[in-house]
């Protein structure tokens, strides 16, 4: 079985270790994976896939020609069975890919905002992933006619809780979020400058692109936290200065995975 897994470029950028993980887990069971993403976005393929890029941006020629693009570069390998698309922006060049293909289509749902997309009547045999239960309740009850599988997110943890704001590390927070709601990320920036009130050391982290879509350097500015505060243009993406931080922010978390 061999299984294209198509992702969008932010998905692409902000769940590579996602992406990673999902190849070595398919690698495991012996499917043959082979990973596309944007010509623009580094690869997150772990080194068992095939990785290729497709051309970014909204090009004249559109999403037919990337689509003929992407299938004359997996030609070679033999059929592909499964298109698996990340990330909404993708969709359409996921189906199309799949029609010429003559492939099995599947959609990952990875937050609410797409359950009303994905009862659209333009996604002919597909198989709608859902991360979580609330997200498979949304799309049965969006429409009946919808084929839709609960395949949870997530790895498994340690039995012993990993210890966060220990007393010899400055504590911090990561805020880690869409940006979409502006006003719940200015609310939680006024709850961290509550926080900041009683702990002088704190530090806040932000992502970069969240921060700019909810305009938070004039609500940090008004809360007097820009000499705390710290954007990362990746920190969605790289784990590692979440993971080794203090404990992660998302505004708002209802509705979407990460």
């Amino acid at each position: 079985m061999r299984v294209l897994i198509l992702a969008d470029g932010l998905f692409a950028t902000r769940e590579r270790a996602l992406l990673s993980r999902l190849e070595v887990g398919l690698a495991d069971e012996g499917v043959r994976v082979v990973q596309a993403t944007p010509e623009d976005v580094p690869a997150s393929a772990a080194g068992l896939a095939e990785a290729i890029t497709y051309p970014a941006g909204l090009w004249t020629l559109g999403t037919p020609w990337r689509a003929r693009t992407i299938k004359s570069k997996v030609a070679s390998g033999g059929k592909i069975d499964v298109v698996h698309v990340f990330g909404g922006s993708a969709w359409k060049l996921g189906a199309m890919l799949a029609a010429v293909l003559e492939s099995e289509l599947v959609l990952e749902v990875w937050r609410s905002g797409l359950v009303a997309k994905a009862a659209a009547n333009e996604w002919d045999d597909a198989v709608f992933m859902a991360p979580d239960p609330a997200i498979e309740r949304a799309l049965l009850q969006e429409s009946q006619g919808l084929t839709v599988r609960l395949g949870a997110w997530g790895v498994l943890t340690p039995d012993e809780p990993s210890r966060i704001l220990e007393e010899a590390r400055a504590p911090s927070v990561m805020v880690v979020g869409s940006g979409r709601d502006g006003e719940a990320t200015r609310a939680a920036m006024e709850g961290i400058a509550k926080a900041a009130e009683q702990t002088p050391e704190l530090l806040v982290f932000v992502d970069a692109r969240e921060a700019q879509l909810a305009g938070l350097w004039e609500s940090a500015r008004r809360l007097g936290l820009l000499a705390r505060l710290s954007q990362d243009e990746e920190l969605a993406g790289r784990r590692e200065l979440v993971l080794g931080g203090g404990p992660p922010l998302q505004p708002p978390g209802v509705g979407q995975r990460r």
